[in-house]
């Protein structure tokens, strides 16, 4: 199978964390070749470097890696593990290149883990550390190898200190002592090179144990830690991040809000829709419902008139109180509820062509003698679903005006409902 690659520049003298995106658990089929820059200029890779890639994942584990790393061409590629892709959110990485005591760290580049479609993974995300694992293997080998040689050197003890016994039983027994001595003599000699040996190897031991401890060490205290804690109050819910140099950033709000938007009346028989507009922590429900079917007329009440029909809506296209043109094939509609004083009205103006709306006449039971004493809570709504409130005016004729008149916004239907009264 072929790889996916990802260019990724990175330059020592600034720092731009670019995102690139990767889907979770993909194993040995994403490759990032990095290109590394000093001061704008392309910086030639030396094959010696040792590069090691350092990261940390979006749930806390570390990866610490040298396998999945090769160089071509001055560019460094590295082939994304299983484990670098385990866990989903925005991993942090940096490339750490050493050259004997010298030790040099890129800037962070940011890689975002899609997760998968699936809920939950199979991939359990843990610490990757091949670099300290194999540090420790190679120190266990040098152990067991010194192991092994301190048995070798204490069994030739045994058996020299078992040769001195036989020597000494010789000269106990033998008249030729002279020799008996020499040969016990070349034995305590033996057995003191033995010990030699064995105090040089314990030494060599403890200083490779050392080294490879202060290595562990170095490279542990490397890996960033992070402190995470969550800030609670009635209206606010936020995460603080505080990294190893005490430095803090905290995210915002986490917490919507939800309020009613706009309602409108749908036809009879129309489903109800809601829908949600705005941005995250500042929402609006709009809500469509449709008007209830006719019910059946009441008893007339006491001292309060009851009446009901339809009218005819007109639109009114400026000041001028030029009506909507007739050639266009406008449709006006109209109907409405009065109870005492109070009146409902609902009408609509629609046609082929797109106009303003400077206001809507034909409006039923207005008196000119009391358009200063009507009350009024009307709203006039283009083809956008803008409401607009309007004001009732006179002018030979009772109509209300657009109180947001303006001869740019038009709509090929105008709408007007509400209740207005007077006293």
């Amino acid at each position: 199978m072929t790889h996916i690659y990802h260019n990724i520049q990175l330059n020592f003298d600034s720092s731009d964390a670019k995102r690139t995106v990767i889907k979770q658990n993909s194993n040995k089929s994403h490759k990032l070749l990095i290109t590394l820059y000093d001061q704008n200029n392309i910086l030639t890779i030396n094959p010696d470097w040792i590069i090691t890639i350092s990261g940390m994942k979006p749930d806390g584990k570390y990866i610490l890696n040298q396998e999945p790393i090769t160089l071509a061409d001055n560019v460094i590629e590295v082939e994304m593990t299983q484990q670098m892709l385990a866990s989903p959110g925005t991993s942090k990485f940096e490339l750490i290149i050493q050259e004997g005591e010298t030790v040099l760290y890129s800037s962070t580049f940011l890689i975002y883990v899609e997760s998968n479609v699936q809920d939950g993974s199979s991939i359990v995300s843990i610490d990757e550390c091949d670099v300290v694992v194999d540090a420790i293997n190679r120190a266990k080998e040098i152990v067991d190898g010194l192991e092994e040689t301190k048995k070798d050197i204490e069994d030739t003890y045994e058996e020299l200190e078992q040769a001195v016994k036989t020597t000494q039983g010789l000269i106990d027994s033998n008249s030729t002592m002279h020799e008996a001595e020499n040969i016990r003599q070349n034995n305590e000699e033996a057995r003191v090179d033995a010990e030699s040996e064995r105090k040089n190897t314990e030494s060599e031991r403890q200083s490779t144990f050392s080294t490879l401890k202060k290595t562990m060490d170095s490279e542990i205290s490397k890996i960033e830690t992070a402190n995470i804690e969550t800030i609670v109050s009635d209206n606010s819910y936020k995460v603080e991040v505080t990294n190893k140099d005490g430095q803090v950033k905290a995210s915002p709000n986490l917490l919507n809000s939800l309020s009613i938007g706009t309602v409108e009346a749908g036809n009879s028989g129309e489903a109800p829709t809601a829908s949600i507009t705005g941005n995250f922590g500042n929402q609006k429900l709009n809500l469509r419902l449709p008007k209830g079917d006719k019910g059946d007329k009441g008893d007339k009440g006491d001292g309060c008139e009851y009446e009901e029909g339809n009218w005819t809506p007109v639109l009114y296209i400026d000041s001028d109180l030029n009506e909507f043109p007739s050639i266009e094939h406008p449709f006006g509609w109209g109907y409405y509820i009065k109870i005492g004083r109070m009146m409902y009205i609902y009408g609509q103006v629609a046609g082929e062509g797109q106009h303003p709306c400077y206001g809507i006449g034909g409006i039923p039971s207005i008196n000119l003698n009391q358009i200063s004493q009507i009350r009024t809570a009307v709203n006039i709504t283009n083809g956008n679903n803008k409401q607009i409130p309007v004001a009732v005016s006179g002018a030979g004729i009772p109509f209300f005006t657009n109180s947001g008149y303006d001869k740019n916004d038009k709509s090929s239907y105008w709408i007007i409902d509400g209740w207005y009264r007077t006293n």
